[in-house]
């Protein structure tokens, strides 16, 4: 896939659980990306004890620099405590998902059958 191959009324691309498994860096340049969102692993070892946690911290602070050099927005999954959310803040971090901020919503699908039962139309049926 290339930008060329993507209609100029696409929607944004997002790389999801960057960090975890085998996700190889080259598929922040190979692909047209323009969000990355950062694995929940890599939020969760913000909470180890120094020197793990500091670690984590430059690790973290590396591929976010990273990601930005390369015009990428960046979203840190599974934020769960104040600490982490400040940390997240100071190294760059655009945005963050998790309990921190709030309840998951439902899903579009949810949405929908939500306003069927309550007798409204909705844009997707």
């Amino acid at each position: 896939m290339t930008r060329r191959s993507v209609p100029a009324r696409r929607r944004r691309i997002a790389l999801d659980d960057f960090g975890a498994g085998v996700t190889a860096l080259t598929n922040l340049w190979t692909f047209p990306l323009d969000i990355v969102k950062l694995d929940q692993s890599l939020t969760a070892s913000l909470n180890s004890p120094r020197p793990k946690g500091h670690t984590a911290r430059t690790r973290l602070q590396a591929i976010i620099d990273l990601c930005h050099a390369h015009a990428l927005v960046v979203t840190a999954e599974r934020v769960e405590s104040h600490e982490q959310a400040d940390v997240l803040r100071r190294v760059g971090c655009d945005f963050g998902q998790g309990w921190y901020y709030g309840r998951p919503g439902p899903t579009i699908s949810d949405r929908s059958s939500m306003l069927k039962v309550q007798g409204c139309a909705s844009r997707d049926s």
